[in-house]
């Protein structure tokens, strides 16, 4: 199959290939959103519970749906059969930017402190817009990708 050419095969027709590209399309829009959901878990446990490590549970929960969404994402871009792989290399480099956010949060809170729900940096800490931003915009992408 040539670059830049429609798949052999559709993917609605059941053929084996097509069904694997449609079950990695919903493990990343799963892997998307626990993402999601695991971003407000955090916020509630900090302000709930409070920060204390950065091994709780709705980090480890997070964590794993990021680099879940990352792994499906490059089996997608490794299927010749997948049509959009230029906005899923979009996905890919918005998520590589949530990378370095994880350690320059523990830095942010080191230097800055913690923060209270009556602080502008609650969500505006520039680490978690680096999280933030590129998240909802991969997101976006995601659900584009479906359709």
């Amino acid at each position: 199959m040539s670059a830049g050419a429609a798949p052999e095969f559709p993917l609605e027709t059941g053929h084996p290939q097509g069904m694997t590209t449609i079950l990695l399309v919903k493990l990343l829009v799963i892997a998307t959103l626990g993402g999601a959901i695991g971003s407000h878990w955090d916020a509630w446990w900090h302000v709930a519970i409070g920060r204390d490590t950065s091994f709780i549970p709705p980090h480890i929960f997070t964590f794993t749906s990021f680099c879940s969404a990352i792994v499906v994402s490059m089996l997608l871009l490794w299927r010749e059969d997948f049509p959009s792989r230029r906005a899923l290399k979009g996905y890919l480099g918005l998520r590589a930017l949530g990378i370095p956010a994880v350690p320059f949060d523990e830095f942010w809170h080191r230097l800055v402190g913690v923060e209270d729900l009556t602080s502008p940096f609650v969500v505006w800490s520039p680490s978690h817009l680096l999280f933030f931003v590129p998240s909802v915009i991969a997101a976006l992408i995601v659900f584009r990708i479906v359709g």
